[in-house]
């Protein structure tokens, strides 16, 4: 088995020497590759929630949509993103979170801040140990 296959390399290393060829990158070329998109290129992220409501003879849904989009860079040597505004560190506490759902049931129409505290006040006396990762989720949040 160890001489075959040393016999067949040896073969193959004669047919490299007789076919002349004395580099075996010669004549091979490829494009670089690089990690560039045609310019106005975007790229989005969308994560939608929908929680069922209990109405009866109703099929009806509580939607909540989140939508991102970014501008992927079209230039090698673009240093746009390495500016000290896109390279700060973004915290994410609960006060940003509560601001955002106060503003979200503000434009819902009820009243943004009575409702939040209702909802602390209530998840504090029933908690959401049985609801999943989201009832783990809103646990944290509102406790």
């Amino acid at each position: 088995m160890y001489i075959r296959d040393v016999l067949v390399f040896c073969y193959f290393l004669w047919l490299s020497h007789v076919s002349g060829v004395k580099n075996i990158t010669q004549g091979v070329s490829r494009h670089l590759r690089s990690l560039t998109y045609p310019d106005g290129s975007g790229m989005g992220i969308f994560f939608a929630l929908g929680v069922p409501l209990d109405i009866p003879n109703k099929s009806v849904l509580f939607s909540l949509y989140f939508e991102a989009n970014y501008a992927l860079p079209g230039d090698l040597n673009s240093t746009y993103y390495l500016e000290d505004p896109y390279l700060q560190k973004r915290s994410l506490d609960r006060r940003l979170a509560y601001d955002v759902l106060v503003n979200k049931l503000t434009s819902f129409g009820y009243s943004g801040e009575n409702c939040l505290l209702k909802m602390i006040c209530e998840v504090a006396n029933y908690p959401l140990t049985s609801n999943g990762v989201l009832g783990d989720v809103l646990q944290i949040l509102f406790t």
